[in-house]
């Protein structure tokens, strides 16, 4: 298929990519798949339109045809180095957490886990390129006791996020106090939370949401009291405090 209009194949690449960070359903890969074996594109299209193809699928976690698809599509290789193929094997779909970490030699090692259901968990979803995000980040590094009264918190990149593993892996670095991950398989997590709205504060236990804090201001003492407050509450509600 030809395109006259250079425009149409940019509109139909975004309108399947917007579709998919929502249902990342198969059947969206399919349909962008025969659109590249298809449709008449320039050099360039075609180039950057494999690499979007290529990291759906790897979005999708689908790793065991990310090796075909380096062979049958001209991807990049900074796409296929940035998002490895054959991590696959480390992770279980059963999973909710999707993380990375460095070694001591330096090397990237991947692997999978789950919250514990029974304690109480606070879950920030977030977002590299999103500015409340960036700016939140900003001010846990500066200010180490900004949520000195919650035990633990999981910086949460969603399934389609832009991160990569080694994003998570420098992060999980620098800011040591905190951990982070993908999320897994989205189907594992409660349905009340909504993958696309950064950042926002979710505390679970046994696997629901028992309350949600959007957002993060430019000033962040209230917003971080909050938190801490409600983490506090929460815990005493629950029995989880310490003696």
């Amino acid at each position: 298929m030809s395109c006259q209009d250079a425009r149409v194949p940019k509109l139909f690449r975004d309108s399947v990519a917007f579709l998919f960070l929502t249902h990342k359903d198969e059947r969206l890969l399919a349909l962008y798949e025969d659109f590249l074996r298809t449709t008449q594109l320039t050099k360039e299209q075609y180039l950057n339109f494999s690499d979007d193809f290529y990291l759906m699928n790897w979005q999708a976690r689908n790793f065991e045809k990310l090796e075909d698809l380096k062979h049958e599509f001209p991807v990049s290789a900074k796409t296929t180095d940035f998002y490895p193929a054959d991590i696959g094997a480390s992770l279980n779909e059963d999973d909710m957490l999707f993380k990375a970490r460095f070694t001591a030699g330096a090397e990237l090692e991947t692997y999978s886990e789950n919250l514990d259901p029974k304690k109480l968990q606070l879950v920030v979803l977030v977002e590299l390129l999103d500015g409340a995000s960036r700016r939140l980040f900003d001010h846990v590094r500066q200010d180490p006791e900004l949520f000195s009264k919650v035990d633990k918190i999981l910086f949460l990149f969603s399934q389609t996020s832009v991160a990569n593993p080694f994003d998570l892996a420098n992060a999980s670095q620098l800011m040591s106090d905190y951990d982070f991950a993908f999320v897994n398989n989205e189907d594992n997590w409660p349905q009340e939370i909504y993958f696309h709205h950064y950042p926002v504060f979710y505390f679970l236990h046994e696997n629901k949401v028992l309350e949600r804090i959007p957002g993060w201001p430019l000033e962040p003492e209230a917003q971080a009291k909050l938190v801490n407050d409600t983490y506090g509450r929460l815990q005493r509600e629950l029995n989880q405090t310490e003696d």
